[in-house]
C-alpha cells in the first residue's frame, strides 16, 4: 500500500468519490460495501464498526501470527496463534547443524511490520556483518518461475540454503523459499546486530551492540538508508514511538534515545539494569531481574515495580505489562499491581515474552526449545509448542507494538466472488481523515480462491484503474491514526468488474457505447454504473471515448 496509504495534511477531509451509500451494487459488476450492514460482511483486525463506520479500535491487535528466531539452528519459526501450530520454518544463513545459540549465524531478533512482514536478525557471532532478511507474511516472490511460490509449509520442510558460488555471502539467487524476499548485511563485520525495530515509516532500524552503532534499512528492498548512527550505548533491543523515537535497551544501567527523524543526537538515560524493552502508554518499560523499571520521558521519572522475574517485557492491547523469564506474568498499566501470576508452568528459562492478536501471551523457552501460551486475561495455561533449537526472541515478534504503539494500525478485508476469469478494474472509497491519519487499500486476485495467500497485495489508488484478473478479489483497507491516536472513518468502499458492459452480457460493444451516448451529462447511479469509465460521477463524452477503448470485438460491433 505504499503508493496509495497517504497522509493527508488538511486537518479533516472526506475524500469524495460520488459513491452510493447502499450495502448492494445499483449495477451488477460492482460491489459496494457501506454502514452496518455493508461492513460486517467484511472481517475486521484491529477495527471495529461504529455507527456504520469502520474505524480503529481501543484495544490494540495484531496479525494472528508469532516468528520465533532459534538460534541453535539459524531458522525461524512461523506459528499460527489460533490454531496453536508451527505452519512454516525458514534458513536464515547456510546449514551448519546446531550449534550455541551464542555462536555462529545465531538469530534472535524479530520484528514485525505493519503489513505483517517480518525482519530477523541474524547476530552473526562468527565475525560476520549482522545480516537482516525480509520474510513475506504472504505472497512471495517466483524466482524459478514456475508459477508457484515454493516455499516451507511445516516445521520439517525447510527450504535449503546453500553455498553454490562459494564465496561465504547469501546472494539473492541462493533464496530457495520464495516468501524469503531479501538478505543483506548490515554494517562491518563483527557488528553483533543485536537490536531491530520497525520505524515510522515501515522502514528498520538494526542496532550493531560490539560498535555502538544504528543503521536504517529500507523496509521494502533492504537497501541501506542511512548510518552508522554512533551511540554512546550497546544497542540491545529496540522500540520506536509514534513520534519517531527510538528506545533501546542496552544490557546495561541504563536506555538510548535516538530521534528516527534527526538521529544526530543521540541521548543516555540512567535507569537501572535493562534487558528486554517494550513500549506503551506514553512510557517505555524495561525488563531486568526481579522486576521490571517504568521510564516516563514526558519527566523523566522511573519507578521500579516489584514482581516476578522478567527479563523478557511486552505491551498488550490494553496497556498492561506483560514480563517473563521462568514465571510468565501481567501487570497493570496503572499502578503496575499484579494481575496475574503463572506458577505452575514456568520456563526453565525464557529469552522472550510476546504478545499475540487476542492478547494471549506467549513465552519463548530457551532452554526447552517451545513456546507456551496464556490465557491474556487469566494467565491460565493454554498450550506449548515445540519449535527449532535454542529459540531466542527479544523483540516485536508478532508486531504489536508496531501495530499499535509504532503507528495505530488496522484493517477491514472481504473476499469478492467475480464469477470465473473476473477482471477487476477498480477500487474507490471514501473516508473522514484527520491530519496525519491515512486510509489506503489493495487487492489481489486468483481463480481459486486458496490460492489468494500466494498472491502479493497490490496498491490501489482510489478510483484509479488497474486490472487484476482472477474469480476471487481479497480486498483490504488499511487505517492508520495521526500521532495523537485519533482514528480515521472508513465510510464505503468497493470493487468494480466490467466496467463499460452497461448490458451485462459480458462484451463492450456498440450496443454499450449507445446506452452510454444516451445519457450523456446526467449523474451516474453511483460507484460501479458501468457507463461512468472515470468515476466522476457524470456519463460524459469522456466516458465514451474510454469505453470505445475498451470494445471486445472488432469495429466494436454488436454482438
Amino acid at each position: 500500500m505504499n503508493a496509495t496509504f497517504t497522509r493527508d495534511r488538511l486537518t479533516k477531509l472526506t475524500v469524495a468519490v460520488g459513491l452510493a451509500l447502499s450495502a448492494t451494487a445499483s449495477w451488477s459488476g460492482s460491489a459496494v460495501f457501506s454502514g452496518n450492514a455493508g461492513f460486517t460482511q467484511g472481517s475486521t483486525d484491529g477495527v471495529v464498526i461504529n455507527g456504520g463506520k469502520v474505524v480503529l479500535g481501543a484495544v490494540g491487535s495484531t496479525f494472528d501470527l508469532l516468528w520465533v528466531a532459534n538460534a541453535g539452528e539459524d531458522t525461524v519459526s512461523k506459528i499460527d496463534t489460533k490454531n496453536n501450530v508451527e505452519i512454516a520454518r525458514y534458513r536464515t544463513w547456510f546449514d551448519s547443524g546446531l550449534h550455541s545459540g551464542y555462536s555462529g549465524p545465531a538469530p534472535s531478533r524479530t520484528t514485525v511490520d505493519s503489513d505483517g512482514n517480518v525482519f530477523v536478525a541474524n547476530r552473526h557471532f562468527d565475525g560476520k556483518p549482522a545480516r537482516l532478511m525480509k520474510i513475506l507474511a504472504t505472497g512471495g516472490v517466483d524466482r524459478n518461475g514456475n508459477g508457484v511460490i515454493d516455499t516451507s509449509t511445516g516445521p520439517t520442510d525447510i527450504k535449503a540454503l546453500v553455498d553454490s558460488n562459494g564465496n561465504d555471502a547469501l546472494d539473492a539467487a541462493e533464496l530457495s523459499d520464495e516468501r524469503v524476499a531479501w538478505s543483506v548485511p548490515v554494517g562491518d563485520p563483527g557488528g553483533l546486530g543485536r537490536a531491530a525495530c520497525i520505524g515510522t515509516d515501515g522502514n528498520v532500524w538494526v542496532g550493531l551492540y560490539s560498535l555502538n552503532q544504528f543503521y536504517k534499512v529500507n523496509g521494502t528492498t533492504g537497501a541501506i538508508m542511512s548510518g552508522p548512527h554512533s551511540v554512546p550505548w550497546t544497542p540491545y533491543g529496540c522500540a520506536v514511538d509514534r513520534n519517531g523515537i527510538l528506545w533501546s535497551a542496552t544490557l546495561g544501567s541504563g536506555i538510548g534515545r535516538l530521534d528516527t527523524n534527526n538521529p544526530t543526537t543521540p541521548q543516555f538515560v540512567d535507569v537501572g539494569s535493562t534487558y528486554g524493552i517494550a513500549i506503551g502508554n506514553g512510557k517505555v518499560y524495561l525488563g531486568g531481574n526481579c522486576a521490571y523499571y517504568e521510564y516516563d520521558p514526558a519527566n523523566g521519572s522511573t519507578l521500579y515495580r516489584n514482581g516476578q522475574c522478567g527479563s523478557g517485557i511486552s505491551v498488550d492491547g490494553a496497556g498492561d505489562i506483560v514480563t517473563g523469564y521462568q514465571q510468565a506474568a501481567k501487570y497493570s498499566k496503572v499502578d503496575g499491581s499484579e494481575k496475574w501470576v503463572n506458577s505452575t508452568h514456568a520456563a526453565t528459562y525464557a529469552v522472550g515474552v510476546v504478545v499475540d492478536g487476542d492478547n494471549n501471551v506467549w513465552q519463548v523457552d530457551f532452554s526447552s526449545n517451545r513456546v507456551t501460551k496464556f490465557d491474556g486475561a487469566t494467565g491460565n495455561f493454554i498450550a506449548a509448542l515445540p519449535v527449532g533449537d535454542q529459540p531466542y526472541t527479544y523483540s516485536d515478534a508478532t508486531g504489536i507494538a508496531a501495530r499499535n504503539q509504532t503507528s495505530h494500525t488496522g484493517f477491514w478485508s472481504i473476499i469478492l466472488d467475480g464469477g470465473p476469469n473476473a477482471k477487476w478494474y477498480k477500487v474507490c472509497w471514501s473516508a473522514v481523515v484527520p491530519n496525519g491519519a491515512a486510509v489506503g487499500a489493495e487487492s489481489r486476485a486468483d481463480n481459486v480462491q486458496g490460492n489468494l495467500a500466494n498472491q502479493n497485495f497490490a496498491a490501489r489508488g482510489n478510483c484509479t484503474p488497474l486490472l487484476q484478473e482472477g474469480r476471487y478479489l481479497e480486498l483490504r483497507a488499511k487505517l492508520a491514526a495521526n500521532v495523537d491516536d485519533v482514528t480515521p472513518e472508513l465510510l464505503q468502499i468497493a470493487a468494480q468488474t466490467r466496467p463499460c458492459d452497461v448490458d451485462n452480457d459480458n462484451d463492450v460493444d456498440s450496443l454499450d457505447i449507445a446506452a452510454i451516448r444516451a445519457n450523456l451529462n446526467k449523474p451516474a447511479s453511483g460507484f460501479g454504473d458501468p457507463r461512468d469509465a472515470d468515476s466522476n460521477s457524470v456519463i460524459n463524452v469522456l466516458d465514451v471515448r474510454a469505453c470505445t477503448q475498451q470494445c471486445t470485438r472488432a469495429g466494436c460491433a454488436a454482438n
